[in-house]
């Protein structure tokens, strides 16, 4: 047997594993690097702290305000507000419902010492992807108050998965009753070709209750260089040449396999 045939499939399936092996881009936010409180100054300037009773002597104890959460992770694609779904789908102009605040807690906190709760839209809070690539893979660690909340992760145009958590519904998508456990800093893991946004809603009780996240982790799925599909296409050029080569030197009169 012509000993090209065994090689240049391996060839083909180095190439392969080299496509496999792309890494996926990736981003992971702990909202450490978001201080908690800031002032607008009478100057214009803002002044931003973790400590604002370090300016109290100052300023007065009840001077600064919580920093909402909207857009300081719009470099990695990601925009933050109230509670989302696509018919209310943030726009990537300036109008973004009020965000979420960052709070220090590190009771709380899955790792550092600050989570991300939801503030003045009653209904929870929700992020936004933003750009042409959507991420396939998100994840979070979640609390709640009342350990109730619905999590909703929506495509471009449809509702991909919806979890309840800490209650029952019934097939028919009757509420059922309370399961009683606790909901804090539970893992959740939403997965889909393309995650639009995602929604986390607290009612309990026809009222709304803080929720507040940790940790968030958003992959998306990997794209081959393009240097590595031109040395797949190549090696698929070349096996196919050798190969129809081949087949003309085995029909040769006196020629045999």
């Amino acid at each position: 047997m012509d000993r090209s045939s065994l090689r240049l499939p391996a060839f083909l399936t180095a190439s392969a594993a080299l496509l496999a092996a792309s890494p996926a881009s990736a981003a992971f936010l702990d909202f450490e690097d978001v201080p908690a409180f800031y002032l607008e100054l009478a100057d214009g300037s803002t002044l931003y702290t973790d400590s604002p009773e370090s300016y109290a002597d100052v300023y007065g104890e009840d001077a600064f305000e919580p920093v909402p959460v909207i857009r300081q992770y719009q470099h990695l694609g990601v925009i933050f507000g109230g509670y989302y779904t696509p018919e209310i789908a943030y726009p990537e102009a300036n109008s973004v419902p009020e965000g979420p605040v960052v709070v220090i807690n590190p009771d709380s906190a899955v790792s550092g010492q600050k989570i991300l709760r939801s503030y003045d839209d009653p209904r929870g809070l929700g992020f936004q992807f933003i750009g042409d690539k959507l991420p396939n893979y998100v994840s979070f660690y979640l609390s709640a108050v009342t350990n109730v909340a619905t999590v909703s992760s929506f495509g471009p145009d449809e509702v991909i998965e919806e979890l309840a958590l800490g209650y029952e519904l019934d097939s028919e998508g009757r509420f059922l009753g309370y399961t009683g456990e606790e909901l804090d800093r539970q893992k959740i893991e939403l997965y889909g070709d393309a995650i639009r946004g995602v929604a986390i809603s607290t009612f309990f009780g026809h009222r709304s209750t803080p929720v507040w996240i940790d940790d968030l982790t958003f992959t998306y799925a990997s794209v081959p260089e393009p240097a590595s599909l031109g040395l797949l296409a190549a090696g698929i050029a070349v096996f196919g040449g050798l190969q129809a080569r081949r087949r003309r030197f085995l029909a040769l009169p006196g020629i045999r396999d």
